[in-house]
């Protein structure tokens, strides 16, 4: 119709669900501490948070 305003099909213009936030900020806050664990040379630290955002990270998809 010409008067439809529709962004297209409602079924892929879904909302992001509550788990998937707290996914990404669980993400977001290991990169972070990662980033400061790094420069201040705490490497080993470092890339065992690495690895918690990454394995969180898999939670997003």
């Amino acid at each position: 119709m010409p008067g439809d305003r529709s962004l297209g099909d409602p079924r892929q213009n879904s909302s992001v669900d509550f788990a998937r936030i707290g996914w990404l900020v669980t993400v977001l806050a290991c990169l972070i501490a990662v980033a400061i664990l790094a420069l201040r040379g705490d490497y080993g630290y470092a890339a065992v948070t690495l690895a918690v955002a990454l394995c969180a990270a898999i939670n997003l998809t």
